[in-house]
């Protein structure tokens, strides 16, 4: 298929997003746990249902956060993603899933696990809060860019469930070096080793949990993704390369240039009033995705 590449200015609002959102309550209107595990704090196990004023049957959007596989949660910035998806009539779910903290014994796979439970609790569920499983994009930044591009690309996670990959229509994954983790582990920095706290020693885990050695053909792999580019030349290869293999099996890709902005303004200014970089390309993605 192709690759699309996005300025990083746009100088005029798309006519999906004709208003800049205000931050919104940044409360849930439900917080669900999709599942229950003896010992595991429920709050690793949940998510949380943004669906007030939304007249269903609505497009979902399943947001994973980031945080190094070791921090972070879902209700972290969300009060302008709340506004932004609720103003275009999307229902926004956000999910927490166990971390690689201290002491705790988790590493991959369980975090991709624990996303794929939720996902799969969404898709049997959401109707009920007025979603539309028929339309259900997934996004997530930095941890949550690989653990969002995982779970569109290696099948068997959601078929633990039941599931295909069909049941997701698009995949935005924003910043991160994690698409080809062997790579990012010989070539790029495992600071503070993050990598290999999530991740291990092992090559095979490695090659196991990188999105792009899972892009096949005949898989059902979700037919849009988006990206943001920016960081070292590390960071801009594996996304580049990852982004190849899936135009090589059909795949339409959109690569934000998000060279202006940090790691951490990547996910802070979706939907912020003044973003024009990542708000209006991802609102467009989502229009292409749901129609």
């Amino acid at each position: 298929m192709k690759r699309i590449y996005l300025p990083a200015v746009i100088s005029l609002l798309t006519l999906l997003y004709s208003c800049a959102p205000q931050p919104g309550k940044g409360t849930p209107d439900f917080t669900i746990a999709y599942d229950t595990i003896s010992g595991v704090d429920p709050n690793l196990l949940s998510l949380d249902i943004y669906n007030e004023g939304i007249a269903g049957p609505a497009p979902v959007v399943i947001w994973v956060h980031g945080g190094a596989w070791v921090f972070g949660d879902k209700s972290n910035s969300m009060e302008f993603k709340e506004d932004l998806f609720k103003a275009q009539g999307y229902l926004l779910v956000s999910i927490n899933y166990r971390l690689s903290t201290s002491g705790s014994g988790i590493q991959h796979p369980t975090h991709v696990q624990d996303v794929a439970k939720a996902v799969a609790w969404v898709y049997n569920n959401i109707q009920q809060y007025g979603g539309d499983s028929t339309r259900i994009a997934i996004l997530g930044h930095s941890t949550g860019a690989q653990l969002s591009a995982l779970v569109c690309t290696d099948e068997t996670y959601l078929q633990t469930h039941g599931l295909d990959l069909s049941i997701i229509q698009g995949c935005g994954s924003f910043d991160t070096e994690g698409y080809n983790i062997p790579y990012a582990m010989t070539y790029g920095s495992d600071e503070n080793g993050v990598y290999t706290n999530a991740f291990g020693t092992n090559p095979t885990v490695w090659a196991n949990a990188s999105p792009t050695l899972h892009v096949e053909p005949g898989k059902n792999i979700p037919s849009q993704f988006i990206f943001a580019r920016r960081g070292g030349n590390v960071r801009k290869q594996v996304l580049d390369e990852f982004s190849d293999s899936l135009n090589g099996i059909g795949v339409t890709t959109t690569i934000i240039d998000a060279t202006s902005l940090s790691h951490e303004q990547v996910n802070d200014h979706i939907g912020a009033e003044s973003d024009h970089i990542m708000t209006d390309p991802i609102m467009n993605f989502l229009q292409v995705v749901f129609n």
